[in-house]
């Protein structure tokens, strides 16, 4: 696995970029757990983390940590998580001018009990679904003026008003993962192909597939749309005009997968906008960006730097294959 040109080019033009991100932010509670409890019973908790998390916020805290300029569209209560979240992403170099404070409503909250073999979100969407600028155009205009769109999962009426401003003027680059809430998977039928990509993990595109949403990627498909589904450990599935394409994960040394998905899609969409780096390179990269955002406790806490992933990138370019064509 090799950097397709210099890392001072690719570098520069990651930075070069303006990208906005749409989606959700919310405060985490991780509870590690040594098991699944019975019904009416009570199970011990070894552990408790806390971190601030949401799948718009780290997926623009990831993409600001490769370089790239970066605006948040999205919701926070007036309480202390609110602010939290706000201070923390200002520190991050992140733009929050467009993050609206919604009164009498708390900010996003998510329980994430794990263990051995088990793991699961347990979600309260609080401001992310009390945004009130869904019919926003003048919102929806300033986003696109950017060089890059990243949909993430906020409020599905404003995701519905995005990708129809998307389907009417084909502007910028959009990259859109709508497994954040399950009404947002209900729009793939009708908007997929609006994407320049659409990114889903295993078990969203498994329940795309019985909802008949898509049968094998194709529906997604137009020229320049790729479907991809990421599979943790299994690495990620690329279905696009040139078919379908399997391609390996990293081995890392994984102490929480918590928004490892978010780290992907926002390498994905700085990567892929760049002409001179293949689809192969890009998958390659943003899986290994995902895998390294694994190796702390917390969404955004291992979010690597360019300079770190760059190295990362050399350390393992003589042994990682970096793709191969599945058979089917």
């Amino acid at each position: 696995m090799g950097l397709p040109s210099s890392l001072e080019d690719l570098r520069n033009a990651i930075g070069a970029l303006r990208v906005f991100v749409i989606g959700s932010i919310n405060h985490d509670l991780f509870l590690h757990v040594d098991g699944r409890p019975a019904d009416d019973c009570t199970l011990r908790v070894n552990s408790i983390n806390r971190s601030l998390g949401g799948h718009g916020a780290n997926c623009a805290s990831a993409a600001g940590r490769l370089g790239a300029s970066v605006g948040l569209i999205g919701a926070v209560g007036n309480d202390e998580y609110g602010q939290l979240s706000l201070e923390d992403l200002w520190n991050c170099g992140i733009s929050t001018q467009e993050i609206v404070t919604v009164p009498d409503v708390p900010t996003g909250f998510v329980t994430i009990p794990s263990g051995v073999g088990m793991r699961y979100m347990l979600m309260h969407r609080g401001a992310n679904d009390a945004d009130p600028r869904v019919t926003d155009d003048a919102l929806v205009k300033r986003a696109f003026a950017a060089d890059v769109v990243i949909l993430m999962d906020p409020r599905p009426e404003l995701a519905k008003n995005i990708l129809e401003c998307r389907a009417r003027h084909q502007s910028c680059r959009l990259v859109w993962a709508p497994g954040g809430m399950p009404s947002s998977l209900d729009l793939l039928s009708e908007y997929g192909a609006c994407a320049d990509a659409v990114i889903l993990n295993r078990a969203e595109f498994a329940q795309v597939k019985r909802q008949g949403l898509v049968a094998d990627g194709a529906s997604l498909t137009r020229p320049g749309t790729a479907l991809i589904v990421t599979e943790g450990r299994d690495g990620a599935i690329v279905h696009d005009r040139n078919g379908v394409s399997k391609y390996p994960a990293f081995d890392v040394e994984t102490i929480d997968a918590t928004g490892a998905g978010d780290a992907f899609v926002a390498a994905y969409a700085l990567f892929s906008s760049i002409d001179r780096v293949s689809t192969e390179e890009c998958v390659s990269i943003s899986s290994l960006c995902g895998a390294l955002s694994t190796t702390a406790v917390g969404a955004r806490t291992a979010h690597p730097a360019f300079a770190g992933l760059s190295l990362e990138i050399e350390r393992r370019a003589a042994s990682h294959l970096v793709s191969e064509r599945a058979v089917r």
